[in-house]
């Protein structure tokens, strides 16, 4: 949720993993999701006595859900989506679930296309944790039926950038190329290792997000005990080289660990919050800026200076091990 062109933008993500489709000619919204071939021995499709009322909604054999990917809240655009799913998992009473943010839509809809027939696939809303001087900021949905697993999806293409920023000279989509991070493929799935907690989590470390509007982004943990919403406990990173770190859209997406080279990492947190600024008003309000400089730069176009944001994109996360001060909740891990 974006608050203005120079507040915070709201972002949450997910606590759940899930892994990838065994049908090869899924496609999910805006681009091919193909399982990828060594994935394949991993998928299951599950059966049993599920209650009905908590089955997803439209389900074809075949569906599934994983971290990294965005969903809808309506099925009347298939190009419209809200937020992203962090990671699958599993409730207190061992039944499959997927974590995003609590200040998305409790009503999180997925668009398949399969041969060519599109669907959309409702999941059931279970529980959510948010509210003022809290911190917390998460729910989690039933997936009964769906393929599910410990994978993350990731885009670092070209073309990952969706966002046209608040005016429509801010055409960021242009600067797509200058998000890409050259050490990682351009497309694909992580495999979840395992968790990565509060206590885990340092100054300095290196941490990655998968959000649906700008992709993989990485950063570093500038702040272990951050104030946000009214209360300690958030992590705050920073000091990346993105040219937009995190938007609207990538709310409840998965934070973790820095990818091996092998493609493993260890799920850290939730996206919750991130700052931006509008590239085309300077700090006195003047419209003269070509809309093509980097949000959260001190200096655009050499002239300008912005003290209320300061001279670094920053996002704000919620731990992943909060998800288990409520109930218990079990990340999906290899």
């Amino acid at each position: 949720m974006i608050c203005s062109s120079e507040n915070l933008v709201l972002f949450i993500s997910s606590v759940l993993l899930s892994g990838p489709d065994s049908n090869p000619t899924w496609r999910k919204i805006r681009g091919s999701r193909h399982l990828p071939q060594d994935l394949m021995s991993f998928v299951q499709i599950k059966k049993g006595s599920v209650p009905s009322q908590m089955q997803a909604t439209g389900m074809q054999s075949g569906d599934g859900v994983y971290g990294g990917w965005s969903f809808s809240d309506s099925t009347a655009d298939a190009s419209r989506y809200v937020c992203s799913f962090a990671f699958n998992a599993k409730d207190n009473l061992n039944r499959p679930i997927i974590l995003t943010a609590a200040h998305c839509a409790n009503n999180p809809r997925i668009y398949y296309q399969r041969s060519g027939v599109p669907h959309w696939v409702s999941l059931t809303f279970e529980k959510e944790w948010i509210g003022p001087g809290t911190k917390y900021d998460y729910q989690f949905h039933r997936t009964d039926g769906l393929n599910n697993g410990a994978w993350v999806w990731f885009d670092n293409g070209p073309g990952k950038i969706d966002f046209k920023g608040f005016r429509p000279s801010d055409d960021h989509t242009l600067d797509s190329s200058k998000n890409i991070i050259a050490s990682q493929s351009a497309e694909g799935y992580y495999a979840v290792k395992g968790t990565w907690g509060y206590y885990d989590q340092k100054v300095g470390q290196v941490l990655c997000k998968s959000g649906r509007s700008t992709g993989l982004t990485c950063g570093q943990i500038t702040h272990g005990y951050y104030t946000f919403n009214g209360i300690k406990g958030w992590i705050e990173t920073g000091l990346s080289s993105a040219f937009i770190y995190a938007v609207s859209g990538d709310s409840g997406g998965a934070v973790f660990t820095e990818p091996t080279t092998a493609g493993g990492i260890k799920a850290a947190g939730i996206v919750t919050a991130a700052t931006i600024h509008d590239p085309t008003r300077n700090a006195k309000g003047e419209v003269n800026f070509s809309g093509d400089e980097r949000p959260c730069l001190p200096f655009m176009e050499g002239n300008s200076s912005y003290p209320d944001v300061g001279p670094d994109c920053k996002m704000i996360h919620m731990p992943i091990d909060y998800v288990d001060d409520q109930q218990l909740i079990t990340i999906v891990t290899q």
